[in-house]
């Protein structure tokens, strides 16, 4: 004859079953660093998730982003900024009890626009002299 024992929970109850004869320790808290990150296009940054207790029995947790044409983030928490514009980076428990998040701003890309011009006066020599007549270099070069 075997005895069955049955706990009727309450909402706020928690039922801890055990996992190889040893008890489920729940996820308490999770938090994310950075929790928010200003980059610009093409940059990448590693988001890092701390899941508490240390002793938490499944720490695994998953990544996701609120528009992946901003940034991305990969299973392992590296975001890659794509374009301008503002995107939410969530992690998330595998029981799906704790979600937290980490905000990222990209930066538009910059141009620096540089301009080359032919020198219509004269050639400049290696010694910095400045051959007017258009007749070549001037200096005697060499070390």
């Amino acid at each position: 004859m075997s005895l069955v024992l049955l706990k009727i929970a309450s909402s706020l109850d928690r039922i801890d079953v055990c996992q190889g004869g040893n008890p489920i320790v729940h996820v308490e808290s999770v938090s994310v660093t950075p929790t928010s990150k200003t980059l610009n296009v093409a940059e990448t940054v590693q988001l890092v998730a701390t899941v508490l207790p240390t002793n938490t029995t499944n720490k695994t947790v998953s990544w996701g982003t609120s528009n992946a044409s901003i940034a991305t983030v990969n299973s392992t928490g590296l975001v890659t900024s794509v374009t301008e514009g503002l995107a939410t980076i969530t992690v998330k428990t595998t029981d799906g009890s704790i979600t937290v998040t980490s905000a990222i701003t990209v930066n538009p890309n910059t141009t620096t626009t540089i301009s080359i011009e032919e020198n219509t006066t004269g050639f400049c020599s290696v010694d910095g002299t400045i051959d007017n007549n258009n007749e070549g270099f001037t200096g005697k070069g060499g070390l």
